[in-house]
């Protein structure tokens, strides 16, 4: 006869263990639906999604240049008066600084390139291709 007296000392042990086997389940389920989701995708979502990140990424360089220092230091000034700055709330005033500082350079590079579109191409080093 074998003997797991000594493996398994704790009679409650199988508490857990159907614990952690049932949220493998979960997890697989989850997964399952994750996949299924991406499988009903279309090619048509993906061009839309190119198309999306192609006319955000004219930008990229006017956000790198034009982040540092002075946007980002007026926006973390103004957040920091706005949220607390103890606990969890430094990690929000993180990615919110981020997030406030992509939207505004964003909103004042495309009104730049429009309204002064020749000043923005020499801010910018002439990096983005005339469309028109």
């Amino acid at each position: 006869m074998l003997r797991c007296a000594d493996a398994f000392y704790d009679p409650l042990w199988i508490f857990p263990a159907i614990f952690y086997f049932s949220m493998g389940f979960y997890a697989v389920k989850h997964i399952q639906k994750a996949m299924n989701f991406l499988d009903s995708l279309s090619w048509k979502d993906f061009i839309s999604a190119y198309i999306l990140f192609a006319a955000v990424s004219v930008y990229s360089f006017w956000i790198y240049a034009a982040h540092a220092p002075f946007v980002v230091t007026a926006i973390k000034k103004i957040i920091i008066k706005l949220i607390p700055m103890n606990g969890g709330f430094v990690l929000v005033q993180f990615f919110l600084t981020a997030f406030l500082c992509i939207v505004f350079l964003m909103t004042f590079g495309i009104l730049l390139r429009h309204k002064l579109p020749k000043i923005f191409a020499l801010v910018t080093g002439s990096r983005i291709i005339r469309t028109s």
